[in-house]
């Protein structure tokens, strides 16, 4: 299937607090996949081609959606170990073909039953804001 979707219905309250209303939000993702694939193939499939784009300045965002239990923790745990690695040889490469310090900055979040929780601060619960046209 090209350019998959996933529509979520988020059930809300218009800024007057009493009106209710639909927010759909459309996502695009790029695979699903099953549970036969390794976390090493996962890497290799799905994150590796965009790690360039971490030293051209760019953002790299993955984002694991499954249900509870499904290993989504599992598997991400497994490709921060191979993209840390990759990194780390990757940035040797580019110190000595470019000369050039950089910075590599990663932040990893669960969201889990409508709470943000930062996975590299103890399980810290952050605190989401959106205004009242639902910008964050």
């Amino acid at each position: 299937m090209a350019n998959p979707k996933l529509i979520v219905h988020d059930c809300k309250y218009k800024v007057d607090g009493v009106t209710k209303m639909i927010d759909n939000q459309e996502f695009k993702f790029d695979n699903a996949f099953s549970e036969n694939e390794t976390n090493e193939e996962l890497y290799f499939y799905q994150v590796r081609p965009i790690m360039d784009l971490i030293f051209n300045q760019g953002i790299v965002t993955i984002f694991a959606y499954g249900q509870t239990g499904s290993g989504k923790t599992f598997t991400m745990n497994g490709i921060q170990d191979i993209a840390v690695k990759d990194l780390f040889e990757r940035g040797i490469d580019y110190w000595e073909n470019h000369q050039r310090n950089f910075t590599v900055t990663v932040s990893m979040y669960e969201i889990y039953g409508g709470k943000l929780y930062d996975l590299l601060n103890d399980h810290q619960v952050l605190k989401i804001q959106e205004d009242k046209n639902s910008t964050i």
